[in-house]
């Protein structure tokens, strides 16, 4: 029964995350409030989704059939990464020219509940890896910010 409730949650979590893609990056350029709500998104709830389905693959797929691999450690850090670069490119995604002041609340504001849930996260996990998390946030959303003025 556990199972079952679990990956109910997880399908419905990874709907979201789906989801949140062509919102983001897909949808209509939206003005400077909206796109700093769109990256807020990122890390926090995608990033709080994330942690659960990558830990329900870990304790319902790949423990019973391979056993301990670090798979949560190595996704987990991949996906924040990946989360806070991506939250860099839809805070400057913006038809207004206010791409740093949104970079800057993002690194700011978004810097708290980032930490907090990468705490939650890996609260059984290695230390090293939630302060190497916790320091690479803000540089990492400037290497998205970055990313798409030279691409976008």
């Amino acid at each position: 029964m556990g199972f079952i409730i679990n990956l109910i949650f997880a399908l419905g979590a990874a709907y979201v995350v789906y989801s949140y893609y062509p919102f983001a990056f897909k949808s209509q350029v939206p003005q400077s409030p909206a796109a700093l709500g769109r990256a807020f998104a990122a890390p926090t709830l995608i990033w709080a989704l994330t942690l659960f389905i990558i830990s329900f693959i870990q304790k319902w797929g790949v423990t019973p059939l391979v056993g301990a691999l670090p798979v949560y450690e190595v996704l987990s850090v991949f996906s924040a990464l990946l989360l806070a670069v991506a939250s860099g490119w839809v805070a400057s995604r913006t038809t207004e020219d206010t791409q740093t002041m949104n970079l800057k609340l993002l690194a700011a504001i978004g810097f708290v509940p980032f930490s907090i849930i990468t705490w939650v996260g890996f609260m059984s996990g290695p230390v090293l890896v939630v302060w190497f998390l916790i320091i690479a946030y803000i540089p990492m959303v400037y290497v998205g910010y970055r990313a798409y003025l030279k691409y976008a």
